[in-house]
């Protein structure tokens, strides 16, 4: 609908029709809330998110670091082991499509709706948002908050060891449930340590085995970061995967995307940060609608679960609020990783107290006046569960997934211990 058509708006048409320097404004206006194309505007391309999953010292950061080289090899020393998720932007050149392919695009005039689907045009260069998840165990609570759907995956494993060794089924599943119909690459690496027939023999044995077993698994290729082996080949196999996920985005989109950036930008600049980087979905709905999503939720949902896949925000659905859309994924990240940590022991043992915090959330980061809205953060997302305060040590926090494997030696004594604890009054 046209919002000037609306009842309550006619006066407010009527007035502005009578004033000139607002009256250029209504054809745009009336643009913005249209689902008709609109020729000779031009917006930036959507990224494409590449999520690189796989056990810990498989090599995601390595080969990360070679993708992003410009000699196509790692350099320098081996990186420290992710902790949590690092995101890195990958830009590729796309190699000019064949002229019939050129031509028939360009009989379709390149144009895309402001608010309508994303159009399939030709692009010179696509980025790539590469996101390298940690492989400890320990991670996996927060890992599937940022499994999206039309995410590009490689699944990664050294391809030195057996699949079992590298759990190639766990991580496979662990895509397919979260992302069902995702395309997933199995990437073997230190591919320079096995002689050209050992290569052919793993490949031959992964085609069978996975390829042949799970409809969204495409290829297998094995590479090596150091001596660049299989690396140009590997991300021009990306690049053409990605050609099918990138689109120019509708310019309503990407007015809304710079308004978000924007908005992440001014918290950036803040030295204080006693605000959390997220918006909830009212104040994202006043935002579209100066994007040109006036009266449109449906399509306002489209475009944030587009840039959402996109890795350009996070969103997050909770069952018993309304939808948050985090503008740092990095920040959130972060505040996650930071809890389930392996390069500390505050809560080794799978219990937090809410005293050894400040050791864990720095300040600049995380101010202590946010702290409850963290935890309350946490606890949503089940990364974490309030326990009553201890006696001695005060408020804390149960993390389930830092709970020790080993069955405690007085078991009923212990879970006695636990339950006079948990009645207390503190």
């Amino acid at each position: 609908e046209n919002p000037f058509e609306l009842e309550e708006e006619r006066e407010m048409a009527k007035a502005l029709r009578g004033a000139p320097l607002l009256r250029a404004l209504l054809p745009y206006l009336a643009v913005l809330t249209s689902d008709h194309p609109l020729e000779g505007m031009h917006s930036p391309e959507l990224c494409v998110k590449v999520v690189m999953i796989g056990q810990a010292c498989a090599g995601k950061t390595t080969l990360s670091h070679a993708l992003r080289s410009s000699s196509s090899t790692a350099s320098g020393k081996a990186p420290l082991a992710t902790d949590g998720i690092e995101i890195e932007y990958l830009p590729v050149k796309v190699p000019p499509p064949p002229a019939a392919a050129s031509s028939a695009s360009a009989s379709r005039g390149g144009a895309f709706g402001l608010l309508g689907d994303i159009e399939d045009v030709s692009l010179s260069h696509i980025g790539l948002n590469l996101w390298d998840f940690a492989g400890q165990d320990t991670y996996y609570a927060v890992h599937h908050l940022f499994l999206t759907p039309d995410a590009l995956y490689m699944v990664m494993w050294d391809a030195q060891l057996s699949p079992d060794d590298g759990r190639i089924s766990f991580w496979l599943n662990s895509v397919r449930t979260r992302a069902p119909h995702a395309r997933v690459l199995l990437v073997g690496t230190h591919a320079d340590c096995l002689t050209a027939k050992q290569r052919t023999q793993v490949v031959e044995y992964m085609t069978h085995h996975y390829v042949d077993m799970y409809d969204n698994v495409e290829a297998v290729t094995l590479i090596s970061s150091s001596s660049g082996l299989g690396i140009a080949a590997l991300k021009a196999k990306l690049c053409d995967m990605a050609q099918d996920h990138a689109r120019h985005l509708p310019v309503c989109y990407e007015m809304l995307l710079e308004r978000i950036r924007a908005r992440h930008k001014q918290w950036k600049l803040r030295k204080n940060k006693i605000e959390v980087p997220m918006l909830r979905w009212r104040e994202l709905q006043l935002m579209g609608k100066s994007c040109g999503f006036y009266h449109q939720e449906d399509k306002l949902i489209r475009a944030v679960r587009t840039l959402h896949n996109a890795g350009e925000i996070t969103l997050l659905s909770r069952d018993t609020e309304e939808d948050v859309i985090f503008f740092d994924a990095e920040w959130l990240i972060k505040c996650m990783s930071a809890i389930v940590s392996l390069r500390h022991n505050y809560c080794r043992s799978g219990v937090l107290y809410h005293s050894d915090l400040p050791h864990i959330w720095h300040e600049s980061d995380f101010p202590q006046a946010i702290y409850s809205k963290l935890l309350r953060l946490l606890e949503e997302y089940e990364i974490a569960q309030p326990l009553a305060p201890d006696s001695r040590r005060g408020a804390r926090h149960l993390i389930p997934c830092l709970l020790v494997d080993k069955r405690p030696t007085d078991m009923i004594g212990s879970w006695a211990l636990c339950n006079t604890m948990s009645m207390s009054p503190g």
